[in-house]
């Protein structure tokens, strides 16, 4: 089975042979879409990186299924901006597009 994110209004979730692994959004500190480079050809890679409040985290990779609906869909959530895929795979290290708002902030 491939493995498939998924964005609701509950939370950011995995779905596949492994059942469904994720956060709902109450416990969600931020995601952020980070760059991976691999060495030797330098080859970029995207993913999320969901951050729990338990300082836990998830990183999907842009090889999963719905990847980009779901980049779409928390930054959505979040009242921001998606920029082009080549914008984030040509920055370094990681564009925030979801914080959870915090009392006072």
């Amino acid at each position: 089975m491939t493995e498939r994110i998924v964005v609701d209004e509950n939370g950011i979730w995995t779905e596949g042979g492994h059942g469904v692994v994720g956060y709902p959004w109450t416990e969600i500190t931020d995601v952020g879409v980070c760059v991976l480079v691999l060495p030797p050809d330098d080859q970029k890679f995207l993913y999320l990186d969901v951050s729990h409040s338990s300082g836990e985290f998830l990183e999907l990779n842009e090889d999963l299924d719905g990847f980009p609906e779901a980049v779409r869909a928390v930054a959505a959530r979040a009242g921001r901006p998606v920029p082009e895929f080549d914008e984030f795979r040509a920055s370094a290290g990681c564009v925030e597009i979801y914080r959870t708002r915090t009392v006072g902030g």
